[in-house]
């Protein structure tokens, strides 16, 4: 095909014209850097310049100036319009700037020279919710509005031997709990500002009547916990296992008066036991409510704190970038099912919360719980969209994750998240020896 062949009609907004040539300027936009006692420049590349167009265009004829009015209206309207160049095709071009020659010696010609410039698009900044960080920040009110009720129901302070003694023997079985328990009190002795002092065995007891502060200890060491799931699948005791002297029965949380009722200081033991369960089932409840927080958290992908107290970045390995979409609905219902079961706490035993008896939340903790619900599904939703077909292999022997996402993966492993994935997924403690025997669940996209 000629070249002449290709050639298109001009017009602009639909007024044709007649062309007798063009140019096209263009290029690249530099920022120039020059520096003092130095002969060598840098040009920082910011771009490409918009193109602009040139054109020579005419009309003629006996009604020239009927045409030279309609192209004159279409090229001083306002905004972008579409030109049709002869050799670029069609364009989306601003009018810059024109001019029209006319003389009597040409009559019935009018002649053009038009500046174009490309319209481009006016982008105006986009922004994503960060649903990670997110659920993040619901996380810490709704821990921060837990701890705050925890606080103003624990009563040790000023309390009876029996009830401080109680109350003790039940943060130790806390503390000692397998989901819970510190290998390593020497690290937190060793460092003063660790926010795990309150709880060292040589000062926990102290620590009873500030329960602000045990409150912060015991949060962050649920945060530090990998399942803390585990807290809500076991009842909790409490009472003084070794001296019984507060009344208090171990089983499911429940008190007995009945030893105490008939002596002449029943009604102080009675007292001293009420207080001893009202503490009890505080706890029970901060607990319940702090694990569920974050095993919520964690099942979506928000790090884990660490055991130097410090949370690693959205890029770690206890973050998890996608579901299948059969994982993320199952995860919607046990959410649903778990902070309901908070919601609606009577003070009754939940087989929901592990049995244990947890208070009706304040409203500040209803009202945290609420939104986190509401950040955690959405995360999940999000998670959904880049799920696949999850699928299972147990490997035969221990081997490092990168090994096993190698084999499951081939070499997309290593420009992929996929490492991450898997370790997040499987709760897998050290990415560096995954057990053998064990089922492995992965997303095969």
């Amino acid at each position: 095909m000629a070249w002449r062949d290709q050639l298109k009609s001009a017009s602009f907004r639909g007024i044709a014209f007649q062309v007798e040539g063009s140019t096209v300027s263009g290029g690249r936009r530099l920022a120039s850097h020059e520096y003092a006692q130095r002969d060598v420049s840098w040009h920082e590349d910011m771009g490409r310049q918009a193109r602009s167009y040139k054109i020579d265009a005419f009309v003629l004829g006996k009604d020239y100036m009927a045409l030279r009015d309609k192209l004159l209206g279409v090229l001083e309207q306002p905004g972008p319009g579409k030109l049709v160049h002869p050799y670029h095709g069609e364009q989306q071009v601003v009018v810059t700037g024109f001019e029209v020659q006319e003389n009597t010696d040409r009559g019935g010609y009018a002649r053009f020279s038009i500046s174009f410039a490309e319209a481009g698009k006016q982008l105006e900044p986009s922004a994503t919710v960060d649903r990670l960080a997110q659920v993040q920040d619901k996380q810490a009110a709704a821990e921060k509005a837990a701890a705050k009720q925890f606080s103003g129901r624990w009563l040790v302070a000023g309390q009876t031997d029996s009830v401080v003694k109680t109350a003790l023997s039940k943060v130790k079985k806390l503390i000692a709990s397998p989901s819970l328990k510190v290998d390593n009190w020497g690290s937190v002795r060793g460092n003063p500002s660790s926010p795990l002092g309150a709880l060292l065995p040589e000062r926990v007891q102290s620590s009873l009547v500030d329960p602000e502060n045990l409150g912060g200890a015991l949060q962050r060491l649920i945060r530090r916990s990998p399942r803390p799931e585990e807290l809500l699948k076991t009842t909790v005791e409490y009472g003084n296992a070794e001296s019984g002297e507060s009344g208090v029965s171990g089983e499911s949380g429940a008190l007995s008066f009945a030893s105490g009722a008939s002596n002449a200081s029943g009604a102080s033991s009675l007292a001293q036991a009420g207080i001893a369960q009202a503490n009890s089932i505080a706890l029970d409840t901060f607990v319940v409510q702090s694990a569920t927080i974050n095993a919520l958290t964690l099942a979506v992908g928000a790090p884990r704190e660490d055991a130097q107290g410090r949370t690693p970045n959205s890029s770690s390995a206890w973050t998890i970038s996608s579901l299948d979409q059969q994982s993320a609905d199952a995860a919607r219902l046990k959410v649903l099912r778990q902070i309901d079961a908070l919601l609606f706490a009577d003070g009754q035993s939940n087989p929901d919360l592990g049995g244990l008896i947890v208070n009706t939340p304040s409203t500040e903790v209803a009202q945290t719980l609420m939104d986190l619900r509401t950040s955690v599904i959405q995360r999940l939703v999000e998670l959904a969209r880049g799920g696949g077909t999850v699928r299972s292999t147990t490997p035969l022997q221990t081997v490092p994750a990168v090994v096993l996402a190698h084999a499951l993966y081939g070499d997309a492993w290593y420009q992929s998240d996929s490492i991450d994935e898997l370790v997040a997924r499987n709760r897998i403690i050290h990415p560096g020896f995954v057990p053998a025997g064990q089922a492995i669940t992965y997303i095969d996209s």
